[in-house]
């Protein structure tokens, strides 16, 4: 049997036991405690974001004690801008939810309403490509370098073809119902400083996209035209390196071509109209005049003198004559007028000697050439498209080409 004291000592040892336990049952309540009420301070954080989220409003959410706020750019695409997070929800309907997240990004879209995902992920948010800008700029401007090659014509049956078989050597392009193009070849690139490529910087103002002659009843359409039919859908530009309308890119099929202005299609237009597609505005945009005589020698035209006229003076005159020449309208189908005629049956009755015919090449300081012929003894001198010139005129322009 136990003393008394022994009994003392026992009960002290068990009362000790049960508070021990005690306490340590007071503190995992604790501990429960302060986890279910994170638990669920979280839960209605949620419930409080996505529904405001799908709402279309904008709402501020703690982040590290930071501000993240949501930008709604549709009811069906929503945005989370932040220092440390991102939110993107897309596609979303009336009864999806998706929630993942990311060390970095939290990205939501195509969640059943029944289904909930937790994925962890340490990938970042993907770029916005909703707001990104739409260049309008043509496809061939985006090109870094392009490839230079002449267009080659396609096999025609002359028995159907409009245009016959003296088609099938060219490729032209009609401007404006009135303007001929013609292509450049691949030897002319060198003279007008071309390599076999051209630079996104060389293509000046869009002009148009081709379109087929043939599809036309009326050639005068302002749209680009050819007869060419795979040049139909090439999108047209002026070259930009020589500051007028006299030289246009084509550009199709991976590729483009040069084409240089030749003539107006049209008659009623005069030496001043081809003056402002080369953008020429005075005698300080020539550079010289280049010519050479030729005259008749039997079945042949012989070349008998060359020269140029360079002298400010002269270059002056050229072209003030020039400048005022008038141009003549006459029906194609009933050929030259009278006028023009008579002249050239007198004209025929000269010497050979005085049936002097001057092909000039008129240099301009931008690097290209226009073409004029001249027959002084034509009438009182004639240039082709153009009335007489006047006495006096013709008698300066015989000087200039230093004929007596």
């Amino acid at each position: 049997m136990k003393t008394s004291e022994e009994m003392v000592k026992s009960l002290l040892e068990r009362r000790t036991q049960y508070y021990t336990e005690k306490s340590i049952k007071k503190q995992n309540a604790v501990k429960l405690t302060v986890t279910f009420a994170v638990c669920l301070t979280i839960i209605t954080s949620a419930m409080v974001a996505v529904p405001s989220i799908i709402n279309n409003k904008t709402v501020i959410l703690p982040s590290e004690n930071r501000k993240t706020t949501v930008y709604s750019k549709s009811d069906t695409t929503v945005y989370i801008k932040s220092e440390t997070t991102a939110l993107k929800t897309q596609n979303i309907n009336n009864t999806t939810s998706k929630i993942i997240n990311e060390t970095t990004a939290l990205k939501t879209q195509n969640v059943d309403n029944t289904t909930s995902k937790i994925i962890n992920e340490t990938t970042f948010p993907e770029k916005n490509n909703t707001t990104k800008h739409q260049e309008t700029t043509h496809h061939s401007n985006d090109k870094g370098v392009i490839k230079i090659s002449p267009f080659i014509s396609s096999p025609k049956d002359p028995d159907s073809d409009y245009f016959g078989e003296d088609e099938l050597e060219h490729i032209d392009i009609i401007l404006n119902g009135n303007r001929l193009y013609k292509q450049f070849s691949e030897s002319e690139y060198k003279y007008y400083g071309i390599e076999n490529t051209l630079k996104k910087s060389d293509f000046g103002e869009f002009i148009g996209t081709i379109k087929e002659i043939g599809s036309y009843s009326d050639s005068a359409v302002s749209a680009p035209c050819s007869q060419e039919p795979t040049l139909n859908g090439c999108e047209v530009y002026f070259y930009k390196p020589v500051n007028c309308e006299a030289i246009i890119i084509v550009y199709g099929n991976d590729h483009c071509s040069l084409f240089r202005f030749s003539c107006f299609t049209k008659n009623g237009f005069s030496f001043a109209d081809e003056y402002k597609v080369f953008n020429v505005s005075s005698s300080d945009d020539i550079e010289r005049v280049d010519y050479t005589v030729r005259i008749p020698e039997g079945s042949l035209i012989v070349k008998t003198a060359e020269g140029n006229i360079s002298a400010e003076t002269e270059i002056n005159s050229f072209f003030s004559i020039t400048k005022k020449l008038k141009s003549y309208t006459h029906n194609t189908l009933t050929g030259s007028p009278e006028w023009l005629n008579d002249a050239r049956e007198k004209h025929k009755q000269l010497n050979e000697n005085k049936q002097i015919y001057i092909e000039a090449s008129v240099i301009l300081k931008n690097g290209l050439s226009m073409s004029l012929s001249y027959q002084p003894n034509l009438g009182t001198g004639y240039i082709p498209g153009h009335f007489f010139l006047s006495e006096s005129d013709n008698a300066t322009m015989k000087k200039l080409f230093e004929i007596l």
